[in-house]
């Protein structure tokens, strides 16, 4: 009876060598994340400011911050959010952006995050931050208001 091979041994070794990028013991890559940011924060610099228009997202740069969103419920996601200072990030896009969508989009992961017990101590220890998001229960956005509420 013939066997398998047994797989190369870099395969046997820790598995962090064979992707470096990953994100805790996710598969979720520092990379793509750090890109994602980088192009909400690019967006929202761009938005016209004088403009009463509420300012619809680009969809492709939607499905990413929505990516980022779902992963936000990871922890390993949350935590490595925190450490690189991304709730500052989100502060700061939130007091820019003109878009109703980010923000809520924001808001969710910032409640994501908070459903770990020492990022939800940090994020309360943030005056800015909950200051804004108190402000936030004034806004008139229905979806907005379901994020700041859980």
């Amino acid at each position: 009876m013939d066997c398998n091979p047994p797989p190369p041994p870099e395969l046997l070794t820790d598995n962090n060598e064979l992707v470096p990028d990953k994100i805790g013991e996710t598969v979720f890559s520092k990379h793509w994340l750090f890109q994602s940011l980088i192009s909400v924060m690019q967006a929202v610099e761009k938005e016209n400011k004088t403009e009463n228009d509420v300012l619809e997202l680009d969809s492709e740069l939607e499905e990413k911050i929505c990516m980022l969103w779902d992963m936000s419920s990871n922890k390993d996601i949350a935590h490595f959010l925190l450490e690189n200072k991304a709730i500052e990030i989100f502060l700061e896009m939130i007091n820019m952006t003109v878009s109703p969508r980010l923000v809520e989009i924001i808001v969710g992961i910032l409640g994501n995050m908070a459903f770990f017990g020492d990022i939800c101590e940090y994020i309360t220890k943030n005056d800015k931050l909950v200051e804004q998001i108190i402000t936030l229960v004034g806004s008139t956005d229905p979806p907005i208001l379901v994020q700041v509420i859980r």
